[in-house]
């Protein structure tokens, strides 16, 4: 959000292992609540202003949520668009972590100057989706894959495509999978697929009657996983590593890139069979918006009376990973750590996993 949102991320090191792990985070939920007393209008144009990240997926949640409580459907060809734009932002939104932030953890610089270029030349295909495809398949076979994107899917082997360590990438998942990243299990579920009898038999009536649901969700009251690990898992890759090594810190990194290989067929392809967003109505009035973006489910509740916005609440994907009792806190308890820098690293590598979309600090106390 908007601000000096922050996570802060404590760390009891006793010097063996990583022995109490806390979450405060200064996010403040209840923002959404400046949209009420609003009209749908004003409230829709509001909404990309009060977040930093994702403003696409957000404005894209407000519409929803805000028509459906007005009782509005929009067509097929106006929700495909909607899904695109999604999309598209989230394979940037992938791009920059793997660009920006992966190569540090293994020593290296952030490869900034390519991914300028990539996103001003992604940003020329504006919504001409095939062009667009066209490029985000190229970037990936030139500076991420070394391969292919349908290549890479096809391999088989995601050990010796990062033991050849050609891309930062390939170096990074390497280095993770050889141990570094063979962490982070923590036993929390994986969030199931949105679909509309689930959200409003385990959602909707949480995030209407429990007051501090926005700050501390959870499904059917069990802290969930979301992001590309969970909309991953059912893939044959994800799902033989999963069976190797569990929900690890290098898994989460290899699902993120199995879901960006996928990205340019989804935008390419016709269909009204939409996958990332959705919306129903479980009442007169009430709309209740769901969102899949980069670093998991979006959710957004509203509910109109009388041409004015009444009521306004909104779920980020950094609430679930983030949890005090989610899975960041959870992988990270109990890892082995030599020192104080390798607790420090590993929540680092942890956290970069999950992909908050707020700024982080990490502090190390001795347990």
């Amino acid at each position: 959000m908007v601000g000096d949102d922050k996570l802060i991320l404590n760390l009891g090191w006793d010097g063996a292992r990583i022995a109490g792990v806390t979450v405060a985070s200064s996010r403040r939920p209840e923002v959404s609540r400046v949209l009420e007393g609003k009209t749908p209008e004003q409230a829709g144009r509001m909404v990309p202003l009060l977040f930093s990240l994702c403003g696409r997926a957000q404005e894209t949640a407000a519409a929803l949520a805000l028509e459906t409580a007005l009782g509005q459907s929009p067509n097929g060809e106006v929700l495909q668009a909607r899904e695109r734009r999604v999309l598209g932002e989230a394979a940037m939104e992938y791009l920059w972590r793997i660009l920006a932030d992966w190569p540090s953890l293994i020593g290296e610089a952030p490869e900034m100057e390519t991914l300028a270029q990539i996103r001003s030349r992604l940003r020329q295909a504006g919504e001409n989706w095939q062009d667009f495809s066209q490029r985000l398949e190229s970037f990936l076979e030139q500076k991420v894959l070394s391969m292919a994107p349908s290549a890479w899917q096809e391999m088989g082997n995601v050990e010796l495509w990062a033991e050849e360590g050609k891309t930062a990438a390939a170096r990074v998942v390497r280095q993770l999978m050889a141990g570094e990243g063979a962490f982070g299990d923590g036993g929390v579920a994986l969030m199931p697929l949105p679909e509309t009898h689930g959200l409003l038999r385990e959602i909707e009536p949480a995030l209407r009657d429990q007051g501090d649901f926005p700050a501390r969700p959870t499904w059917a009251g069990v802290v969930r996983e979301t992001g590309a690990l969970a909309r991953t898992a059912g893939s044959p890759l994800v799902d033989a590593l999963r069976k190797q090594g569990g929900n690890s810190v290098a898994l989460r990194f290899v699902a993120r890139l199995v879901e960006l290989t996928e990205m340019p067929g989804r935008l390419r392809k016709e269909t009204e069979n939409l996958s990332w967003i959705g919306a129903v109505s479980p009442r007169p009035n009430w709309g209740l918006a769901w969102v899949e973006c980069a670093r998991g489910l979006l959710l957004h509740q509203a509910q109109v009376e009388e041409g004015r916005v009444v009521r306004y609440r909104i779920v980020a994907p950094t609430e679930w990973n983030f949890h005090p009792e989610g899975p960041l806190v959870r992988g990270l308890q109990g890892v082995t750590a030599a020192s104080e820098g390798a607790a420090r690293s590993k929540a680092t590598a942890m956290i970069q996993a999950l992909d908050p979309c707020v700024a982080y600090e990490i502090e190390v106390y001795h347990a």
